[in-house]
């Protein structure tokens, strides 16, 4: 019998590794842009679901991961996808996106097929776009004049069995196809500490790990970054390089204490995930040699995070989250124009990890985690007028 251990509790170091925490580049701060608090409710989190954000004007509010549903800019419950395998039915609801300026797009990662919904909440359309476990997760789709761009990553690459190819890629598509085109772009998936065997699968994901960044500006040229650098590519709508974008953000070495706290991370998750499994003395210990196993194989960066979230605006801007490495919330955001010069800078009051985000109008909508309470929330952010 396979045995399965996603420990759940690597999650805690972020607010040491670059989560959840304030971090301060100057003296003297921009004063705090101002606070809607929509909702906070009870929502466990699970690493392996993803949780996206997206705004339809004038202001409806689209969430998957924490909930499926359309919401108010007052935080009301407006919809509430059902589940099913019927036209507007979802089993695995897995990202929601701009579809244009009326319509939204909700991809199902287990039915393989995206569902457009308009402005009143009705469905539009369902097209299906099969893909293939090896073209990987989508993780963003990008629609303009017809054109449908996907972007894809790789699962997180094993350990001991490293693929020279694990790649994300933006994709060429037709809505309604049978599958993805031509790969425009390609860049390094994301990382994972991973240990298999015949009989475990053991994942933990290291809070200092590279993760592929993409966004799409409203004239269509996409940004491609990483978490790891602060130097961002600029491509067309066809995947052509236009420009090589520097934004000057901070950098802080790989100390130490971070390792001391990942390895005490990762032992604290597999313990937690033990005790309440009840799998006997012998299991434990193969399970806790693993933990030692992952800690002592771990590879670590010469740096921190640079950046944690690159959002794309409507006005053309785009919008680049710092990453924190003390505790509390309070983050830095800072608002770039197209050709890469700073134009704002934002310090924001979250009250929680940013796991998602959309910015329309200026205003800036969340959705955020505080992983030791198990609670989500939505939020929304604008500059004080």
């Amino acid at each position: 019998m396979r045995r399965f251990l996603r420990p759940l509790a690597i999650v805690l170091l972020a607010a040491a590794c670059g989560e959840s925490p304030t971090i301060r580049h100057s003296a003297r701060l921009p004063p705090p842009i101002e606070l809607q608090l929509l909702w906070r409710r009870s929502a466990p989190h699970y690493p392996g679901r993803n949780v996206s954000v997206a705004v339809l004007p004038p202001c409806v509010i689209w969430t998957t991961g924490i909930e499926a549903a359309a919401w108010s800019c007052g935080g009301d419950s407006l919809q509430s996808l059902p589940t099913g395998e019927g036209p507007g039915e979802f089993i695995q609801p897995w990202l929601a996106a701009s579809w244009g300026p009326d319509s939204i797009a909700i991809w199902d990662a287990r039915l393989r097929r995206v569902s457009i919904f308009h402005s009143d909440g009705s469905l539009g359309r369902v097209a299906a776009l099969p893909i293939s476990a090896g073209q990987g997760r989508v993780a963003g789709i990008f629609h303009r004049d017809s054109a449908l761009r996907i972007w894809t990553n790789p699962y997180p690459i094993a350990f001991g069995d490293i693929e020279a190819d694990s790649l994300g890629h933006v994709w060429d598509a037709e809505p309604g196809a049978a599958g993805l085109g031509a790969a425009l772009l390609s860049f390094p998936g994301p990382r994972s500490t991973i240990i298999r065997d015949e009989t475990t699968f053991s994942r933990v994901d290291a809070p200092l790990r590279r993760k592929p960044l993409v966004a799409a500006l409203a004239d269509g040229k996409l940004l491609v970054g990483s978490t790891g650098s602060d130097t961002v590519t600029m491509h067309d709508w066809n995947g052509a390089v236009l420009d090589t974008l520097v934004l000057g953000l901070p950098s802080q070495p790989v100390t130490s204490d971070d390792r001391s706290r990942y390895a005490d991370s990762v032992r604290k998750s597999f313990r937690d995930e033990l005790a309440g499994q009840q799998l006997g003395a012998e299991l434990n210990a193969f399970f806790l040699e693993r933990a030692e196993q992952i800690i002592e194989a771990a590879e670590w960066p010469a740096t921190r995070q640079r950046l944690d979230l690159i959002v794309a605006s409507a006005a053309g801007e785009f919008w680049v989250l710092l990453p924190g490495f003390e505790a509390g919330y309070d983050r830095e955001w800072r608002v770039y124009q197209g050709d890469g010069s700073l134009r704002a800078v934002h310090h924001v009051p979250h009250v929680g990890s940013v796991r998602a985000a959309a910015v329309t109008g200026g205003t800036l909508t969340t959705l955020e985690v505080q992983f030791h309470q198990d609670t989500a929330s939505l939020a929304r952010y604008a500059a004080s007028r």
